[in-house]
């Protein structure tokens, strides 16, 4: 998977997910996003290899994205000082531009 597409989609698809009152913080949330995807960059290449040759189920990478995503801890989310349903439905969605973005982009 082409490393620098993956991240640029996902960047975008961030922004789509700064509505209402995290529209103002949309340069520091995809920072934060950015930050993630760096660091975890080696997870979600050796994981879309995986499901690449058949080791690793749709069903499973999302769980590990899931996983992933709880240990971090996204700054600018925190300073926009949302409440646990919309830090829900962000992260719910930030799986789901993660998840379409790899499937899209894999050969």
């Amino acid at each position: 998977m082409d490393w620098k597409n993956f991240f640029t989609e996902v960047s975008e698809g961030v922004k789509g997910l700064c509505i209402g009152s995290l529209s103002k913080y949309t340069n520091a949330i995809t920072k934060d996003i950015q930050r993630f995807l760096e660091k975890t960059k080696r997870n979600f290449i050796q994981w879309s290899q995986q499901v690449i040759d058949g080791k690793l189920s749709k069903e499973d990478y999302e769980s590990l994205i899931k996983r992933q995503m709880a240990g971090i801890e996204f700054i600018a989310i925190k300073q926009a000082g949302i409440g646990k349903i919309e830090l829900e439905k962000f992260s719910s969605g930030l799986v789901k531009v993660i998840f379409d973005t790899t499937f899209r982009l894999l050969p």
